[in-house]
């Protein structure tokens, strides 16, 4: 823990930000505990630059505004490991989360490393390092924290500043660099983390399988749910459970009683929340039908049409593989399917997946192009 800044104080940290300020980037993390909570509740923050790892302890500093000021400046690229959770908590903390951000898992998988390579085994490969596990059950909340603690969470940043290094350097290599702006710019947006009770009910498990008229129910009991859970600061299932939201909606229980001889209702739901869910399941079901939400309509593939996908998923995997890309990174089964059913409003048919793939997938449905097989080796071919 030689090299490691252990922040707990508002003096500490004001000194750790202005020997920071001024980095061309920073490494960062965090660590968090969000079983208990709606909100994650932020408990460590990590973070680094060349010279330099700290730890930051946000339960004991009430003023984190300089750490926030530089994760907002703009002239620092902040480097994160599967950013979207960190960036959550950040902006659920701050108001605005870290921008401009460079995922390096992201990154590792447009150059071949696999999908959603974890940070341990991206560790492993680039840095030839090992990391130690056994600080991985940690309940981040407890203090005092010990060394190995520290050190296991400093590792986070420490292995990140390599990372980073080697990836930027192969995708300028590559000529890739600007290719996930976009992908980037979407983790720094606001709007990806704002709560949304409106449509909450997308959350609930298996609420496609829903009716109409069950499916405006579950958005008035989920939205409930879900505002509920942010103003008491608990999880959805200790609100309501899905199965519950779920047996409402198919059930359509008429008294207190009846939600009560539901298997999936406590004890305490029924009789602290039971007459209001009726009122508001009642009310529900008055809504126009114009109002009612509506899910998209699928059409399922032919036979012919999920050979046509096959096709195109060969032919994805072989340019992928031409490309030293991941296939999954580039575009999903289920893309494929929308393309083969004339969508064209996919990832795969806009900025530099189109350029990699999406335009000789295309070719390859309209006729332009086909697949073929020489000396045992599958190819794609321009048609002559």
């Amino acid at each position: 823990m030689s090299d490691i800044q252990y922040i707990q104080d508002t003096a500490s940290l004001k000194t750790l930000c202005q020997q920071l300020a001024g980095s061309e980037w920073l490494t960062l993390d965090t660590e968090f505990l969000r079983e208990k909570t709606y909100y994650p509740q932020l408990c460590l923050i990590q973070i680094a630059n060349h010279d330099l790892i700290a730890c930051i302890d946000p339960l004991a500093i009430d003023d984190l505004t300089p750490l926030y000021a530089l994760l907002h400046d703009e002239s620092i690229v902040k480097v994160l490991h599967a950013a979207v959770q960190d960036q959550e908590i950040l902006y659920q903390s701050s108001q605005q989360p870290p921008k401009p951000v460079f995922d390096t898992q992201v990154a590792a998988s447009l150059l071949g490393y696999g999908d959603q390579m974890g940070y341990a085994k991206l560790v492993e490969k680039i840095c030839g390092v090992q990391l130690d596990k056994s600080q991985s059950r940690t309940d981040w909340s407890r203090r005092p924290l010990n060394e190995k603690q520290i050190d296991y969470a400093a590792d986070d940043v420490r292995h990140l500043r390599e990372i980073y290094q080697h990836l930027k350097t192969e995708l300028e290599r590559l000529g890739r660099s600007d290719w996930l702006q976009k992908d980037f710019d979407d983790l720094a947006n606001p709007q990806r983390y704002d709560p949304d009770p409106d449509s909450a009910y997308k959350r609930v498990k298996q609420y496609r399988r829903l009716r109409p008229k069950q499916l405006v129910i579950l958005k008035a009991l989920a939205e409930w749910r879900e505002k509920r859970a942010m103003d008491k600061n608990k999880p959805r299932k200790w609100i309501a459970s899905d199965d519950l939201l779920m047996d409402l909606c198919k059930i359509q229980p008429k008294t207190v009683a009846e939600i009560g001889q539901l298997r999936s209702a406590s004890e305490g739901f029924v009789q602290h929340q039971g007459q209001y869910i009726l009122d508001l399941m009642q009310s529900a079901q008055q809504t126009p039908q114009e109002q009612w939400p509506v899910l998209p309509s699928y059409q399922a593939l032919t036979p012919n049409q999920e050979a046509q996908v096959d096709y195109l998923m060969a032919a994805a995997k072989l340019i992928a593989d031409d490309n030293n890309i991941t296939t999954g990174s580039l575009v999903s089964r289920k893309q494929l399917e929308q393309l083969v059913q004339g969508n064209r409003d996919i990832p795969l048919m806009k900025s530099w997946r189109y350029t990699v793939l999406g335009q000789s997938l295309v070719n390859l449905l309209e006729g332009h192009a086909n697949l073929n097989i020489q000396q045992h080796t599958l190819r794609y071919r321009d048609a002559q």
